[in-house]
């Protein structure tokens, strides 16, 4: 039995046109259930085998003949489109050079984001990996600034409120809390949120004209959020438009029921990630070199 998740429950359906079949046995390899077998030199399907097909649709994307398709678990036979040629993908430069590019943003034009644009964002977004298959992250978009605006002010008031009691209960938790902890509290959580209270300035969305938020559902891994609103943040960048992830609109949403129902998020919304976007203010004429903390090779 393949793992449920707020979408789906039971096996995906493996169907093998015996005619195209060659018995390659490349959906063989690629089966990460393993379901596919190969017996007496034909390909066979055993539900019963390890955890069940749970519908990635590897089998269905490799076969070179097209003679296996999958049904269920959020995917049908249709969903397997064709790719471009290898020569016809970005390089290893060009995408290196999107990613250079790429800046957290923090300055907008008054200048709206096209629906068409935030369909491209949400169609590059769906693409991104995620632990199982089908996706449990959802999306939360709001374009528009006057919208984008009343999301900023709930979130902003949902912050101030907890940093009220924060200041009040810090001292209370500091023989219960880790240095490093209490100096986070202390140096970065209230000041952050007393910063965000400047009513003549946009100090959390930066006046961003579109709002994406990116939350976990059901049996949704931890890191699927992020890594669909970082696909999100990168095609904001190849569409021209600045985008800035912010992280602290993600606590409001997971803690603060009045929030959810009044945006429509699940009742058990898992803590996500928000990207806001929108179009530079300003142009930046360099990159800045990034590095990670260390390498550890093994």
């Amino acid at each position: 039995m393949s793992i449920p998740t707020s979408r789906a429950t039971g096996d995906a359906q493996v169907t093998i046109d015996r005619a195209a079949c060659t018995a390659c046995g490349l959906c063989v390899r690629v089966c990460a259930g393993p379901v596919l077998v190969m017996r007496d030199g034909a390909v066979e399907c055993d539900p019963s085998l390890g955890l069940g097909c749970m519908g990635c649709a590897q089998c269905m994307t490799a076969c070179p003949t097209g003679a296996i398709t999958v049904s269920g678990r959020d995917v049908e036979p249709a969903d397997a489109l064709p790719l471009p040629p290898c020569d016809e993908r970005a390089s290893y430069d060009a995408l290196l050079g999107l990613f250079r590019a790429r800046r957290s943003i923090r300055s907008y034009t008054a200048e709206p984001v096209s629906e068409d644009d935030v369909e491209r964002i949400l169609t590059a977004a769906s693409t991104a990996p995620m632990g199982v298959p089908p996706s449990d992250v959802g999306v939360l978009v709001v374009n528009g600034h006057d919208r984008a605006q009343d999301l900023r002010r709930d979130v902003r008031d949902t912050l101030v409120g907890w940093g009220r009691w924060l200041r009040v209960l810090l001292p209370l938790m500091r023989p219960f809390t880790r240095t490093a902890d209490y100096q986070l509290y202390r140096d970065f959580i209230i000041p952050a949120v007393d910063f965000y209270k400047d009513p003549d300035r946009d100090w959390l969305f930066y006046d961003a004209p579109c709002v994406f938020y990116f939350y976990g559902c059901g049996a949704c891994d931890p890191a699927d959020p992020p890594v669909a609103a970082t696909h999100a943040m990168l095609a904001a960048e190849s569409l021209g438009l600045g985008s800035c992830m912010l992280g602290f609109p993600g606590y409001a949403f997971t803690y603060s029921r009045k929030l959810r129902e009044r945006w429509g998020l699940p009742k058990r919304a898992q803590l996500g990630l928000m990207v806001v976007v929108g179009h530079p203010a300003v142009t930046h004429r360099r990159g800045v070199r990034r590095r990670f903390a260390q390498v550890v090779r093994g």
